[in-house]
Protein backbone atom coordinates (compact mmCIF):
# COMPACT_ATOMS: atom_id res chain seq x y z
CA UNK A 1 0.00 0.00 0.00
CA UNK A 2 2.85 2.31 0.61
CA UNK A 3 4.37 1.85 -2.37
CA UNK A 4 1.02 2.71 -4.38
CA UNK A 5 0.95 5.79 -2.00
CA UNK A 6 4.56 6.61 -3.01
CA UNK A 7 3.86 6.07 -6.60
CA UNK A 8 1.00 8.13 -6.89
CA UNK A 9 2.53 11.13 -5.06
CA UNK A 10 5.47 10.52 -7.31
CA UNK A 11 3.52 10.43 -10.47
CA UNK A 12 1.55 13.80 -9.16
CA UNK A 13 4.62 15.30 -8.59
CA UNK A 14 6.02 14.64 -11.72
CA UNK A 15 3.16 16.06 -14.08
CA UNK A 16 3.22 18.93 -11.88
CA UNK A 17 6.82 19.57 -12.15
CA UNK A 18 6.28 19.26 -16.23
CA UNK A 19 2.97 21.25 -16.27
CA UNK A 20 4.41 24.12 -14.38
CA UNK A 21 8.27 24.29 -15.99
CA UNK A 22 7.18 23.12 -19.66
CA UNK A 23 3.44 24.17 -19.93
CA UNK A 24 3.19 27.05 -18.25
CA UNK A 25 5.96 28.77 -20.76
CA UNK A 26 3.45 27.41 -23.98
CA UNK A 27 0.37 28.52 -22.63
CA UNK A 28 1.47 32.03 -21.64
CA UNK A 29 3.54 32.26 -25.17
CA UNK A 30 0.25 30.95 -26.49
CA UNK A 31 -2.32 33.24 -25.36
CA UNK A 32 -0.42 36.03 -24.51
CA UNK A 33 2.89 36.02 -26.49
CA UNK A 34 5.93 38.55 -26.13
CA UNK A 35 5.02 40.32 -22.83
CA UNK A 36 7.26 43.17 -23.30
CA UNK A 37 6.56 45.94 -25.82
CA UNK A 38 7.73 45.82 -29.16
CA UNK A 39 7.92 49.36 -29.66
CA UNK A 40 8.34 51.89 -26.94
CA UNK A 41 5.21 54.40 -27.36
CA UNK A 42 6.15 57.94 -27.26
CA UNK A 43 6.21 60.64 -24.34
CA UNK A 44 3.42 62.18 -24.82
CA UNK A 45 1.40 59.19 -25.39
CA UNK A 46 2.38 57.71 -21.87
CA UNK A 47 1.27 61.28 -20.25
CA UNK A 48 -2.08 61.26 -22.48
CA UNK A 49 -3.06 57.84 -21.14
CA UNK A 50 -1.87 58.56 -17.89
CA UNK A 51 -3.55 62.04 -17.29
CA UNK A 52 -6.79 60.59 -18.67
CA UNK A 53 -6.80 57.36 -16.68
CA UNK A 54 -7.11 55.57 -20.08
CA UNK A 55 -4.93 52.77 -19.56
CA UNK A 56 -5.42 50.28 -22.32
CA UNK A 57 -6.59 46.77 -21.26
CA UNK A 58 -3.69 45.07 -22.95
CA UNK A 59 -1.06 46.75 -20.75
CA UNK A 60 -2.53 45.28 -17.49
CA UNK A 61 -2.71 41.79 -19.32
CA UNK A 62 0.76 41.97 -20.31
CA UNK A 63 1.78 43.58 -17.06
CA UNK A 64 0.19 40.57 -15.17
CA UNK A 65 2.02 38.14 -18.01
CA UNK A 66 5.56 39.70 -16.91
CA UNK A 67 4.85 39.32 -12.86
CA UNK A 68 4.15 35.41 -14.15
CA UNK A 69 6.98 35.08 -16.23
CA UNK A 70 9.29 36.92 -13.42
CA UNK A 71 7.88 33.57 -11.10
CA UNK A 72 8.06 30.93 -13.91
CA UNK A 73 12.00 31.89 -13.66
CA UNK A 74 11.95 31.42 -9.79
CA UNK A 75 10.70 28.02 -9.94
CA UNK A 76 12.49 26.69 -12.93
CA UNK A 77 15.59 27.90 -11.13
CA UNK A 78 14.68 26.50 -8.12
CA UNK A 79 13.76 23.44 -9.57
CA UNK A 80 16.56 23.04 -11.07
CA UNK A 81 18.75 23.17 -8.15
CA UNK A 82 16.69 21.03 -6.36
CA UNK A 83 17.15 18.42 -8.78
CA UNK A 84 20.86 18.28 -9.23
CA UNK A 85 21.48 18.49 -5.17
CA UNK A 86 19.21 14.97 -5.27
CA UNK A 87 21.72 13.84 -8.34
CA UNK A 88 24.63 15.10 -5.84
CA UNK A 89 23.22 13.61 -2.58
CA UNK A 90 23.33 17.18 -1.20
CA UNK A 91 21.18 19.52 0.66
CA UNK A 92 20.28 22.45 -2.41
CA UNK A 93 21.56 25.54 0.31
CA UNK A 94 21.59 28.67 -2.04
CA UNK A 95 18.81 29.33 -4.84
CA UNK A 96 18.45 32.55 -5.81
CA UNK A 97 14.39 32.14 -5.34
CA UNK A 98 11.96 33.44 -3.01
CA UNK A 99 11.60 31.22 0.15
CA UNK A 100 8.04 29.66 -0.70
CA UNK A 101 9.34 29.29 -4.31
CA UNK A 102 11.91 26.83 -3.09
CA UNK A 103 9.72 25.01 -0.36
CA UNK A 104 7.74 24.08 -3.59
CA UNK A 105 10.41 23.14 -5.61
CA UNK A 106 11.63 20.97 -3.17
CA UNK A 107 8.22 19.36 -2.25
CA UNK A 108 8.32 18.74 -6.43
CA UNK A 109 11.28 17.03 -6.66
CA UNK A 110 11.08 14.83 -3.42
CA UNK A 111 7.64 13.79 -4.69
CA UNK A 112 9.36 12.68 -8.12
CA UNK A 113 12.11 10.63 -6.69
CA UNK A 114 8.85 8.78 -4.74
CA UNK A 115 8.18 7.51 -8.38
CA UNK A 116 11.75 6.21 -8.76
CA UNK A 117 12.16 4.59 -5.27
CA UNK A 118 8.45 2.94 -5.54
CA UNK A 119 9.35 1.63 -9.01
CA UNK A 120 12.07 -0.34 -7.46
CA UNK A 121 12.15 -3.57 -7.08
CA UNK A 122 11.11 -5.19 -3.69
CA UNK A 123 13.87 -6.81 -0.99
CA UNK A 124 13.44 -9.38 0.98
Amino acid sequence: MQRLTDFTKGLAGLIITLGLIVGLPIGLTATVGWPLPTQWPGSDTVVQHLTDADIPDILIIKLITSIVWIAWAQLAVATITEYTSILRGKVATRSPALPAVRVLAAKLATWTTLLVSAAAPLRP
